[in-house]
């Protein structure tokens, strides 16, 4: 090996090695959707790179590199509990596919969404790290799930921003980073319309993608981009419009699945993550022994309403129909399930404040997840 070749190679042992400075924006007190990215924010800690989380759940891991700053969201979290969807159900507003159900539902989230994103501005958390000086390579937060003036810090930082969505995309989202979304075969998600709709159907999809486009055009976007001016007040460079900010996204994190989505065309920045979350793990004994043959011969259905929906709210009516129909199946049940016991419960049914769901789907005795 010759000396100029020997003193190239030896060189390159004293590069700086250096993390990236990673900032995630997670404020809103959902712990669904925090629990999709929480596996990312340790594999980047664990990976060397400096994460600062703003978040009102407590990291579950103590590594040495990643920075938890609390977020207090009591007033939405408490807003978010209050609310009974199992009554929205039997109101029409939930459940309902139909032009007009859809379009107040998707009126009423953008209502919700713009009161959420004014109580987060204004907590001290967000404003101290506007006042700050400090600096960051890439910034990743909610952006399109009323967060969007939170892309005032990409703007701050000069940083590339990265989005997550916690679920299908819908239209805007398709919008901002570039992907066609043609009314007249793409079916939104809100509508629940088949692949292959009816003349109808495609009418109704149009006008409720022409509706919503037009209402976050002319109402959500202003009011969001006036929100965002009177927090960030005057700074340098000036403040693009927030369709602007939301525009220079870098990358879109979807939360879904191209095997379970109806194919569509879609850009290299709107990245399907569905399952990122997902860890192996070990049953506890008392699940284990449940789900086992032995007690569990013909299999477990696993019933989940998920985070925010508490199964205790449910009609009395709706409830012992549930468990008539639970009842009648060989199956063992395990059922999420917080509030009172339910009485007289069938020997089968096996309710349970915390599941660990994971581990549970893991495990190759689940026959069915109702969620």
């Amino acid at each position: 090996m010759s000396h100029s070749l020997f003193l190239l190679l030896l060189s390159f042992l004293f590069l700086p090695l250096q993390g990236a400075r990673i900032l995630f924006l997670l404020p809103v007190p959902l712990k669904s959707h925090y629990s999709q990215i929480e596996l990312l924010i340790d594999t980047l800690a664990i990976r060397g790179h400096q994460v600062t989380l703003y978040s009102p759940f407590e990291a579950k891991s103590n590594l040495t590199n990643l920075h938890h700053v609390y977020v207090d969201m009591e007033e939405s979290k408490r807003a978010i509990e209050s609310m009974n969807h199992f009554e929205m159900l039997d109101n029409g507003l939930l459940g309902d596919t139909s032009f007009l159900s859809c379009l107040q539902f998707q009126f009423s989230m953008y209502q919700i969404s713009l009161g959420m994103s004014k109580e987060i501005l204004n907590k001290p958390a967000i404003r101290s790290l506007l006042a700050s000086d400090a600096r960051f390579d890439l910034i990743i937060a909610e952006f399109f799930f009323g967060q969007e003036p939170l892309a005032v810090f990409g703007h701050k930082f000069q940083a590339p921003m990265i989005s997550h969505f916690s679920h299908s995309a819908p239209g805007h989202v398709f919008q901002f980073s570039g992907t066609p979304n043609l009314y007249s075969y793409m079916p939104d998600i809100h509508m629940a319309f088949p692949k292959k709709m009816s003349f109808m159907q495609r009418l109704q999809n149009t006008m409720f993608g022409a509706f919503n486009h037009m209402a976050l055009t002319w109402w959500v976007y202003p009011a969001q981009d006036q929100l965002m001016r009177e927090f960030a007040g005057t700074v340098t460079p000036p403040l693009p419009y927030i369709k602007t900010l939301l525009v220079n996204i870098s990358a879109t994190l979807v939360y879904s699945d191209p095997m379970i989505e109806y194919p569509r065309p879609q850009t290299a920045n709107l990245v399907q993550v569905g399952g990122m979350h997902l860890k192996t793990g070990q049953l506890p004994k008392d699940l284990a022994d449940l789900m086992s043959s032995t007690v569990s011969p013909r299999g477990v259905i696993l019933v989940s309403f998920g985070s925010m929906v508490s199964p205790s709210k449910m009609s009395s009516s709706l409830r012992d129909s549930l468990v008539r129909a639970f009842a009648s199946t060989e199956l063992t049940v395990l059922w999420r399930w917080e509030g009172k016991t339910i009485e007289n419960l069938p020997s089968n049914i096996h309710l349970r404040k915390w599941v660990p769901q994971q581990d549970v789907l893991g495990e190759c005795a689940l026959r069915r997840k109702t969620c």
